[in-house]
């Protein structure tokens, strides 16, 4: 950290990071969350299923999988996608419908299953949701690429979730995990301080989004927002700056468009992951683009409790001000050490020449006598 320890980038950073941390998973939500994919694996690939000789694969994709997961907003649901590899010479729809299949005959899964456009979603009870991707390999494009039912087109669309994980991972510096036999567990949960600034940045973005759109269904994904967000970072050192890089490159690319932006899979170029907008969720895209650059510039402005209650309309109430305790427990803490110092031109920083000691604060208006 910083010498100075309330200058504003230090200040700011360590809100940032606090609210990263109020907006991860609990404990609770994250085993349970390990239970359900575990459990529906288990369902898909038994040894007595009709999908068996197909010799299926499951593994997680998607947040969970890259470690961008964040608590829900209001309503909201979070989120837990899977892929059901088969391996086999089907019709698109032939697939989709052995894996419907297979979870209709669960009691539990056939009274919460919802078939979707390309995935087949359990709603649990709470506050989530379990998706499962049908797929086949599509190795002679790329080594991880697959093909995936859409019932829309009533046919084949291109994915590669295994080497989108890989690209996302080396840009944030996680290691990547080959596709297994059988059924492929959750990663472990990460801490926050151990994510890497890209992570963070990807978790305020979508916290972001989700506290703008309020639960419009025309919110961006959160896959586009992660592409977008992981193909400008130039190895930012903190959230705030690779968020900062990501905003003004996502600003750059809507104004060099020439129409709806195109966001291709990095890994997989016929795959579009912007091709769910039409005018006006892109419009609502631009917006929310331009006025999250202009809070987070307003952001670098602000202190002391106009920063705190500016970070509550961002990003909600709760983390904020759980992170606006945690800085004041930490210059708490440095001020009992003694390790807070006010320098000439009045910032508290560590100790260091031409410095005088804070001292104790008793938080009842005044300071107490060292």
């Amino acid at each position: 950290m910083s010498t100075v320890l309330d200058s504003h980038a230090t200040h700011l950073s360590f809100l940032l990071d606090g609210i990263c941390r109020a907006i991860q998973l609990t404990a609770t939500q994250q085993e349970d969350a390990k239970r359900k994919y575990e459990a529906v694996s288990k369902w898909l690939a038994d040894p007595h299923s009709a999908l068996q000789r197909f010799n299926p694969q499951v593994f997680p994709q998607g947040s969970v999988a890259i470690g961008t997961t964040t608590k829900p907003v209001g309503r909201e649901d979070h989120d837990v996608d899977s892929v059901a590899l088969l391996h086999g010479s089907f019709d698109a729809m032939e697939l989709y419908e052995l894996v419907h299949d297979r979870l209709r005959e669960h009691a539990d899964y056939r009274r919460i299953l919802e078939p979707k456009k390309r995935c087949l979603r359990l709603n649990y009870a709470g506050d989530i949701h379990l998706d499962v991707l049908p797929a086949q390999p599509r190795r002679w494009i790329t080594e991880t690429g697959l093909l995936v039912p859409d019932r829309e087109l009533q046919d084949w669309s291109p994915s590669d979730p295994k080497g989108f994980i890989a690209w996302f991972g080396h840009i944030s510096r996680r290691p990547y995990r080959e596709i297994r036999l059988g059924v492929e567990p959750l990663p472990e949960p990460e801490d926050a301080d151990a994510k890497s600034p890209l992570q963070r940045a990807v978790q305020l973005l979508k916290r972001r989004r989700d506290v703008f759109f309020n639960g419009n269904q025309d919110a961006a994904r959160s896959i586009v927002l992660t592409t977008l967000a992981a193909r400008s970072h130039g190895g930012e050192r903190t959230e705030i700056e690779a968020l900062t890089a990501a905003l003004d490159s996502m600003a750059s690319e809507i104004s060099a468009s020439p129409g709806i932006l195109v966001v291709l899979n990095p890994t997989l170029p016929d795959e579009n992951f912007g091709d769910g907008w039409d005018a006006n969720s892109y419009a609502q895209f631009e917006r929310f683009v331009r006025s999250f650059r202009d809070e987070v510039s307003k952001l670098q402005r602000l202190s002391g409790p106009d920063l705190t209650a500016e970070l509550s309309r961002m990003f909600g109430e709760r983390p904020a001000t759980r992170a606006a305790e945690q800085w004041g427990e930490h210059l708490r803490r440095q001020r009992e050490a003694k390790r807070l110092h006010v320098s000439s031109i009045g910032l508290v920083t560590a100790a260091g020449r031409g410095t005088q000691p804070v001292p104790p604060h008793n938080f009842y208006g005044g300071a107490s006598n060292p």
